[in-house]
């Protein structure tokens, strides 16, 4: 949680393990809102630390890139 409180804007997202929503976006070259929508259609899921604080896993965007790439391939 240390990590998520000391993340600066301009932080290397290559370093980063866990990103907020913003911090996702950015890592995965999207908006805000398009990432909002794979959120509610399931296809990113996200970790709810409280009321106001949601996680999304580096592994998670990894895995939806691996199956973005894949549905994209002749």
């Amino acid at each position: 949680m240390e990590e998520l409180r000391n993340s600066k804007p301009t932080e290397n997202l290559q370093d980063l393990q866990n990103f907020r929503p913003a911090e996702a976006a950015r890592f995965l070259r999207i908006s805000l809102s398009q990432l909002w929508n794979l959120i509610k259609a399931g296809k990113i899921r996200t970790v709810k630390l409280s009321k106001q604080v949601t996680i999304i896993r580096r592994a998670e965007l990894e895995t939806f890139l691996d199956k973005a790439t894949r549905t994209v391939q002749p």
